[in-house]
């Protein structure tokens, strides 16, 4: 369901006076289609019922996350936190900041325990503000994963390091 057909569903649910305000404060080229989409949705008889919005935002954000891709290899997700850390204790924390919210890692606590009280704040923080970036984020996760196989098949071997225009100057934001 796109943005708009998702505004007019949540408008639909306010009080009449509530949604006469907020329609008010639109620029005419947003009011004119939602209005339609509201007529439409009087109409047809879908009830105003705020539980069915958060239903659906519910739905389209388990379909965010479907849409984001591949899911993490399973030798990411039984990895040992010190290997993890070992990959991104030298790389900006927004690198890691955009690796660790692309999953419920089941390392996650004893990593953010070995990164430290500062560090670890830092990266939360990250977490909750960075924009979006699925495709970055999951390239990103695919580099951990190359890494820590690469390190599995010749430990003595030190991996190609991909993120390093990081460090450069530029950024994961």
């Amino acid at each position: 369901m796109d943005g708009l057909r998702l505004s007019a569903l949540a408008l639909h649910a306010v009080a009449d006076r509530d949604r006469a305000w907020l329609l008010s404060r639109l620029p005419d080229a947003q009011r004119g289609p939602l209005a339609e989409l509201l007529t439409e949705l009087r109409r047809t008889g879908i009830p105003a019922d705020p539980g069915l919005i958060t239903q659906l935002v519910r739905e389209r954000e388990a379909m965010n996350e479907g849409a984001r891709g591949g899911q993490p290899s399973p030798g990411l997700l039984q990895a040992a936190a010190e290997d993890v850390w070992k990959q991104l204790r030298g790389e900006p924390d927004a690198v890691a900041a955009r690796i660790l919210r692309r999953n419920r890692w089941p390392w996650l606590d004893d990593l953010m325990a070995l990164c430290g009280p500062g560090r670890a704040r830092n990266i939360e923080a990250l977490i909750r503000t960075l924009d979006p970036a699925p495709a970055l984020e999951q390239a990103l996760v695919q580099e951990l994963e190359a890494r820590l196989q690469a390190r599995q098949a010749s430990p003595g071997r030190r991996s190609t390091v991909k993120w390093q225009f990081f460090r450069r100057g530029g950024s994961a934001r």
